[in-house]
């Protein structure tokens, strides 16, 4: 094979790996392995292991700690892949993220996870928004209940699409409230749990529950066993539900709360 030949392969094949949309949750493994530390998508995924969350969930949780352990990664991959790149609030999350130090990842706790998924199965059953219950329960009682030992609790929701992808960056950058960014990159928060469920009238829920751990307390382990095959393990959106296209917004986007 004559060297031009080489040449135009090589311009060839970087050409598609620069223009390709990244997959979801794609963080490469290599990053920083030359220097001989843990690659970023090792010390972003932490939710890996957990039988108990979908792939979608544990890719929530996964692009979500991308962004809080590597802001100018996040920025390159996946935040030009928000729905309004013009507006001010896009400019003011990329200046954070850019300048934003590393903070710790968001580490799985089986509590929150299950306070999440009442909370989206709750809301999906009766086409409500919110991280208030139905039957008016504050998100920090319902977390609370799941997760006692916790020092301080936070809540948000997404509905619209099932792509966890969507929902990160809805919450990051279209989301009315930007206090919603501040809370998902908040140093202060060390554990997540993620639930994706679907939802009477606008496809699909995504709740996020978080918390602080308090010092020198153990948070609830997670079970072994995985979720029980009859619960719905991803969601299909009722029928004659029309999913939003990617990176189009959201019918309507999460309402938060903090409770240090």
């Amino acid at each position: 094979m004559s060297a031009t030949r080489i040449l135009l392969l090589g311009a060839l094949y970087l050409g598609l790996n620069l223009f390709a949309r990244p997959s979801l949750g794609q963080v490469h493994a290599d990053d920083g392995i030359l220097e001989g530390r843990v690659s970023l998508y090792e010390r972003a995924n932490t939710a890996e292991a957990e039988a108990y969350l979908s792939e979608a969930e544990k890719s929530l949780i996964l692009i979500l700690n991308t962004a809080r352990l590597d802001g100018p990664t996040f920025v390159r991959r996946y935040l030009p892949l928000a729905a309004d790149t013009t507006s001010a609030r896009y400019a003011m999350v990329k200046s954070r993220l850019l300048k934003k130090g590393p903070a710790t990842p968001l580490n799985p706790a089986f509590g929150l996870a299950k306070s999440a998924a009442i909370q989206a199965a709750d809301m999906g059953r009766h086409g409500l928004k919110g991280t208030t219950s139905s039957d008016g329960s504050p998100y920090y009682d319902r977390i609370h209940q799941q997760l006692p030992d916790a020092a301080g609790y936070a809540s948000a929701y997404y509905i619209g699409s099932a792509d966890p992808l969507d929902a990160v960056l809805h919450m990051l950058v279209a989301d009315p409230d930007t206090v919603l960014a501040h809370m998902l990159l908040s140093p202060k928060l060390d554990y997540v749990g993620v639930a994706i469920r679907p939802h009477k009238l606008d496809c699909s829920n995504t709740v996020i529950d978080l918390a602080r751990r308090p010092p020198n307390v153990q948070v609830a382990q997670t079970p072994a066993k995985k979720r029980p095959k009859t619960e719905a393990y991803f969601l299909d959106c009722p029928k004659g539900a029309k999913v939003s296209q990617p990176r189009k917004p959201a019918k309507s986007g999460g309402v938060l709360g903090w409770f240090f």
